[in-house]
């Protein structure tokens, strides 16, 4: 139970240079579908039109492994798979790539980036495109807004076996793969009427086709994330329900507003009361209190933190309490549609 407790907890709980050479930006950058929050920390920046990210934070988000030389300031990043490894020293442009043909041969080559990785705020920053796509990632860029979205080697196998056209401009890898994933999604109740002052709404958070990944598998913890407008609501509270009747978690966390405009809930339960899922699939239920008439949607989060996914699950996945972790997007559709309320 304590491993279960510090996994859920861990993961929800929640030399520098001019700043006339670098600007920050708010841009967003996103790893198979999920967007990484950058707060209280460094930001991306522009220099001469390239976007420079915070090395850790955006290669482990992938998958990859990163570790530092503080002696020779080089950067090493092993790959998920363990057969691509790269070196990047600060103030060097080059890359030099190791592509393992066994355990003991690996190709060498040296991949020339137009820009070398340098350290802000005593923050290792790397020129992304060049580094995700030794590492055989696709990366689209947006000029206009500088928004950056990168889909990893392995998305992009699971998304051309599911038949995607991976080279559209408009390709979205969970909804290429969603079909044999389970999928989580919200509905919003309120009173009767047009929304007014002081009414409380209720967002229902279900999952269906769990079974696709574990037969009879419930929910044993698990975070959640919703977006809302802080300004319309105020988050009021949550509960854990099962066949529409409340269950009270072993022990949980939650924070209102827990970076711009997203409410997080954390609820851990031992495997032995889990929460069993039902025809609705219906398994939390998260309030909000109306702070005028305006109304206005909620919707799944989908960020990750320094704290982790704003979404995963924890189900019991056998008849002996085993349990697994689920939040990637080969383990679980994040249905993003809002909940509008009026």
């Amino acid at each position: 139970m304590k491993k279960i407790i510090s996994a859920v907890m861990a993961l929800a709980v929640a030399a520098s240079v001019s700043c006339v050479a670098f600007a920050e930006t708010d841009s967003s950058i996103t790893v198979n579908g999920r967007q990484i929050i950058f707060f209280e920390e460094q930001a991306p920046v522009i220099k001469n039109d390239r976007l420079y990210v915070p090395v850790r934070r955006v290669l482990e988000t992938m998958g990859e492994k990163v570790s530092w030389d503080e002696l020779t300031r080089t950067v090493t990043v092993d790959s998920k798979d363990n057969l691509t490894k790269l070196k990047l020293t600060i103030d060097n442009p080059e890359v030099t790539k190791y592509t393992f043909k066994s355990v003991l041969y690996a190709d060498k080559e040296t991949v020339m980036s137009d820009v070398a990785p340098v350290i802000i705020n005593d923050r290792t920053m790397l020129p992304i495109r060049v580094i995700a796509e030794s590492l055989g990632a696709r990366v689209d860029w947006d000029e206009n807004t500088y928004e950056t979205t990168i889909t990893t080697k392995e998305a992009l196998e699971l998304a051309q076996k599911a038949g995607a056209d991976i080279k559209a401009a408009d390709f979205d890898v969970a909804k290429a793969v969603l079909e044999n994933l389970p999928k989580l999604s919200i509905t919003a109740e309120k009173s009767e009427g047009p929304i007014k002052e002081g009414d409380e709404v209720t967002i229902k958070v279900a999952i269906k086709d769990l079974n696709k990944l574990y037969e009879g598998a419930k929910i044993t913890s698990g975070s959640l994330g919703i977006e809302y407008n802080t300004d319309n609501f105020a988050y009021a509270g949550y509960k854990t329900v099962e066949n529409g009747k409340e269950k009270k978690s072993f022990t949980g966390a939650d924070n209102g507003t827990f970076y711009n405009h997203c409410a997080k809930v954390v609820f851990v339960n031992e495997p032995s009361k889990a929460i069993e899922i039902g025809e609705d699939g219906v398994f939390a239920e998260i309030t909000f209190t109306a702070l005028n008439d305006k109304g206005g949607e909620f919707k799944l989060a989908n960020g990750i933190t320094t704290v982790g996914n704003d979404i995963e699950l924890v189900p019991t996945i056998d008849a002996d309490n085993n349990y697994t972790t689920i939040s990637s997007f080969d383990q679980l559709y994040i249905d993003r549609t809002p909940a509008e309320v009026k």
